[in-house]
């Protein structure tokens, strides 16, 4: 035991126990979804705060569990606060002031996983000489975001990663490189520079329809004669011909007027089983889906 050591869960231990993790310098990771849902025991913030050992979140698995720190604080949050009422309700009392705030919960998301890792000094808060690693949350339409009335609850109780970009597209290949067209102002090209893993559906134009999940790293290029390249090959799959090679001069125009660019996939796994499909009655008997997993490309 040791001050680098990282105890996750924590949440049925003795109270000798909190008292070695404490005197020992060492970090508790939570994590609420995990604990509330597989019975490692109730969330342990409180006992934590009490015997003063720095608090991380984390999320076990994100097979099962949300796999973002939003909901992770949200979570946590709401299951210490619980507890705290519950216990005033069974001493017949009324809480007034629950003891664990919203910027508490911020704080065990950001510096308190940085301490625990040892990179306190380059991460986990915004400070000069630290690495600018941060979200930018920003939704004035909201009516749970704005007005900014107290930020750290925002943060716990209103924002959220959002689901996935989706998008239906065409696209071309260049060796196993899969190449898609689009205009640099638009949604997919600032999506890829936001997050380079997507994750393509190819859909089958014929029936029976099949597909395929294609998990690739993504990139933005920037050069205008990819780009006029791409575009051009890309109008004809659209056509279902190459088209005549006298008409590549306007689309490489058109190219240039709505600054196209090009995002290149590169694949790195799929899924190595598949559901299966029932094509006739006959199918029905023994039919099985099991539990998928990914296979490097």
């Amino acid at each position: 035991m040791s001050d680098t050591s990282i105890y996750v869960h924590a949440a049925t231990l003795s109270r000798e126990s909190y008292r070695l993790i404490a005197d020992t310098g060492g970090h508790v990771s939570v994590a609420t979804e995990s604990e509330c849902s597989a019975g490692q025991g109730y969330p342990p913030v409180w006992c934590l705060k009490h015997y003063g050992i720095p608090v991380s979140l984390s999320t076990d698995t994100s097979a099962w569990w949300s796999g973002d720190m939003f909901s992770a604080m949200r979570a946590t949050l709401n299951a210490t606060r619980a507890w705290e009422h519950q216990m005033s309700h069974s001493s017949g009392e009324t809480l007034t002031h629950c003891h664990l705030r919203a910027s508490e919960v911020v704080e065990y998301a950001t510096l308190g996983g940085a301490r625990a890792l040892s990179l306190d000094s380059r991460i986990g808060h915004i400070s000069p000489g630290c690495e600018a690693d941060f979200v930018l949350l920003h939704n004035p339409a909201s009516p749970t975001v704005f007005p900014v009335l107290n930020p750290e609850g925002h943060v716990v109780f209103q924002a959220g990663r959002g689901g996935p970009a989706m998008t239906t597209l065409y696209c071309v290949t260049d060796g196993s490189d899969i190449l898609v067209s689009t205009m640099k102002a638009r949604g997919k090209a600032a999506a890829v520079r936001r997050n380079p893993k997507v994750s393509p559906c190819v859909l089958d134009e014929q029936w029976p329809p099949t597909y395929l999940n294609v998990y690739c790293d993504a990139a933005v290029d920037d050069d205008p004669r990819l780009a006029a390249d791409v575009f051009f090959r890309i109008m004809g799959v659209m056509a279902g011909r190459a088209l005549d090679p006298s008409r590549r001069a306007e689309a490489t125009e058109l190219a240039a007027r709505e600054e196209r660019v090009t995002l290149r996939l590169r694949p790195y796994a799929t899924f190595a089983t598949p559901p299966r499909h029932v094509y006739t009655e006959s199918d029905i008997a023994g039919l099985t889906h099991e539990v998928s997993s990914s296979m490097p490309w």
